[in-house]
């Protein structure tokens, strides 16, 4: 072979791809041959399940634009696979100051940098006063602070005008009856309060989720554990809930204390999206969505490390490595197709947790509805009862598992974050179908964890059951 036509078909294969030492099929292994495949370099997980920072007081923001090339690879005659490579390039996105009060149209979202995938906040309601501190170049977004926290929304989410104050009477009419004289009293009563339109989908009944009435002050062994890890972290917020699996009966402390949510809300974020699936019609087996640039999310999961763009995953492996692996890639993409507000509406009516609702702040309390909801689905014959009941036991991470002394059957999620402004330890689980424990932490100091107090406190609590013959209750 003529040297000069072999050294030119060597930089031929090398451009195309050819020369890379992996092989072809492994390379493409999560796409058939002919299809476009879109790769990109993987960025290492972060320590971190999720991470919410403060915004810089800074008047540029720097944002990620992709740039992205395209190689050929011919496999077959005819047959051709482009591998496409993302890199990224920054470009300043300009603030300048702005000073002003502006209100909330409607469900706003509250996002820690300005563009439209950045990680959410929070949710703020209709009506909410906001103070402006800056504006983007192009108009689109406002620095603001709310709520002790600063972030950015859309501009056109929001309006100078605030919303009217209106006033509404109600008329009680209470009806007395004796044996004797029959008397009829009429009451008016005026109520001046803000209106605010309901959301689409609210319902109009009050939410069904147990009461309270029936919860008890921790056994003095669990709290003896609540109250040495106290001692341990003086700046550490606990709340600890345990329950019966119908929620109607239990134990609790400071059960109504906000806590940053972390990964916890996933678990019930599961269950919206399967009884989605039943409404529209969809099986999750079959119903795809495909891997973007903006789904991107560090932390944990799988397909942060084995996912490449343009693959496209199963609602069903995608419900399940959401739950099993708490794959952060997974919660984006699913969003997709089941939104964030549609779940606030779901969350709101079963009396979960409505602030935020990724990775926003959440009680004991809230959680205990979302888990009688998600055990009611596993156990109530669902269409996908067994996709969730296979997810969510055994799942990759648990702080109160790794308290418990014995063997135990356990459905859990856990979510952590600690290198915000408000770090976290959280935690949820069924024992062996027996009863639901949940158990919130959140410490003052930065870059902090507590994950060992949630493991003494499920450690407390192994030990009191198993002292009653092996039943909380």
């Amino acid at each position: 072979m003529n040297r000069g036509f072999a050294a030119a078909l060597l930089a031929v294969l090398l451009l195309s791809g050819c020369g890379s030492t992996e092989p072809l099929e492994k390379r493409n292994s999560d796409a058939p041959v002919g299809s476009t495949v879109s790769g990109t370099a993987e960025t290492a997980p972060s320590a971190t399940e999720t991470e919410i920072s403060s915004v810089s007081e800074t008047e540029t923001v720097t944002t990620t634009t992709p740039v992205t090339t395209v190689t050929t690879v011919t496999t077959a005659p005819g047959t051709t696979v482009s591998e496409t490579v993302t890199a990224a390039t920054t470009k300043p996105l300009e603030f300048s100051e702005l000073t002003k009060l502006v209100y909330a149209k409607g469900y706003v979202t509250f996002r820690t940098d300005p563009y439209d995938s950045a990680t959410i906040i929070r949710f703020l309601d209709p009506g909410s006063e906001l103070t402006v501190g800056g504006i983007s170049e192009d108009g689109r977004w406002y620095r603001i602070g709310f709520g002790g926290m600063k972030g950015y929304v859309l501009a056109a989410e929001t309006t100078d005008e605030k919303p009217p104050t209106t006033t509404t009477t109600t008329t009680v009419t209470t009806t007395t009856t004796t044996t004797t004289t029959t008397t009829t009293t009429t009451t008016t009563t005026t109520v001046s309060e803000t209106e605010i339109p309901p959301e689409a989908g609210d319902p109009e009944d009050p939410p069904e989720y147990p009461s309270f009435t029936g919860c008890k002050a921790l056994p003095q062994q669990i709290l003896k554990a609540v109250n040495d890890c106290k001692a341990k972290y003086p700046n550490m917020l606990i709340g600890v809930g345990i329950y019966t699996l119908d929620g109607k009966t239990g134990y609790e402390y400071n059960p109504n204390q906000l806590v940053n949510s972390a990964s916890t809300i996933k678990a019930s974020y599961a269950v919206f999206v399967l009884e989605q699936c039943e409404k529209r019609g969809l099986d999750p087996a079959k119903t795809y969505i495909t891997y973007q640039s903006r789904h991107y999310h560090t932390g944990s999961g799988v397909i942060i490390n084995s996912g490449r763009y343009g693959s496209s995953y199963s609602v069903e492996y995608l419900i399940s490595v959401l739950l099993s692996e708490s794959d952060n890639i997974a919660f984006e993409m699913l969003k997709d197709k089941f939104t964030i507000s549609d779940f606030y509406v779901y969350n709101r009516s079963i009396g979960g947790e409505n602030d935020g609702l990724q990775w926003g702040r959440g009680s004991v309390i809230q959680r205990r509805n979302e888990w009688v909801a998600l055990y009611k689905y596993i156990t109530g014959g669902r269409p996908y009862s067994q996709l969730l009941r296979r997810s969510i036991t055994g799942t990759k991470y648990s702080f109160i598992a790794d308290g418990l002394a014995d063997q135990h059957s356990v459905m859990y999620k856990s979510g952590w974050v600690f290198k915000s402004s408000y770090p976290a330890h959280c935690d949820c689980a069924i024992i062996d179908e027996d009863y639901l424990i949940i158990v919130l932490t959140q410490d003052s100091t930065v870059g902090s964890g507590r994950k060992d107090a949630i493991a003494a406190v499920a450690k407390a609590a192994e030990a009191y059951c198993k002292a009653r013959g092996g039943k909380m209750f």
